[in-house]
């Protein structure tokens, strides 16, 4: 049951981040992804710091793949997100952003053929 209250929290948290990002439109898109990360990076900071220590031999080892994986599913994400919402309703975002992970279920079995 406690994951399902949590799965609820995810859905609840993405919806807030379309719905702020719409609410602070005035910002250029990069300083609310800036500040959205930042916060997000103080709040985990003290859950996983140390867990982060013990995994840094594997970090180091493939930091290439996952320090670009952050860039572009992180930072680039959030900010095309807020880009989009200077052009947009919130609804479409959320629609367009729905869509996503059926988009990668598809073009991972058309072109990595799973």
């Amino acid at each position: 049951m406690y994951s399902y209250i949590l799965l609820i929290f995810v859905v609840i948290f993405y919806a807030g981040n379309i719905l702020m990002g719409k609410a602070m439109n005035d910002l250029p898109p990069f300083t609310i992804a800036f500040f959205r990360l930042f916060a997000a990076f103080i709040f985990l900071l003290p859950i996983g710091y140390r867990r982060a220590l013990k995994a840094k031999p594997v970090f180091l080892k493939h930091y290439k793949p996952l320090l670009v994986m952050t860039i572009t599913g992180v930072a680039f994400f959030n900010t095309f997100i807020y880009a989009s919402l200077q052009f947009t309703s919130a609804t479409n975002v959320a629609v367009l952003e729905t869509i996503i992970p059926v988009l990668t279920v598809i073009l991972s079995s058309v072109v990595l053929k799973e």
